[in-house]
């Protein structure tokens, strides 16, 4: 495996049904403080671009990891991929309509973004 930012890609698979109020939030966390366990509020947070869910169905994203900032050293380090659901309620109707979104195969590849 390579510890590389440059040759590393983080890929995910996401559902949406279509709705226009959601964003898929991911974010990679790396150890910052070598405890060598994830601990919230005390490891760094290294966001991927936010995910409009205004799409129908499976849909693959691929981001190259050297493009969020991670050096190699803090790559070596990842303890955690958090995911968030953000609902753009000031965008929405009243009542809100219901938003949410799936997560499936997530999966670093080496070289290139991942190919179906």
């Amino acid at each position: 495996p390579t510890t590389v930012p440059e040759d590393l890609y983080f890929n995910c698979m996401v559902y949406s049904d279509g709705g226009l109020y959601g964003l898929a939030v991911l974010q990679l966390i790396y150890d910052s403080n070598d405890s060598g366990a994830f601990e919230d509020g005390q490891d760094q947070v290294f966001a991927l671009p936010d995910i409009a869910l205004d799409f129908e169905g499976w849909r693959l994203f691929s981001f190259q990891v050297g493009e969020l900032g991670l050096s190699e050293q803090q790559l070596s380090k990842i303890v955690n991929i958090r995911a968030l659901l953000i609902s753009q309620m000031n965008l929405q109707p009243n009542p809100p309509l219901q938003v949410d979104y799936a997560l499936d195969y997530l999966i670093f590849t080496a070289g290139g973004p991942l190919e179906l």
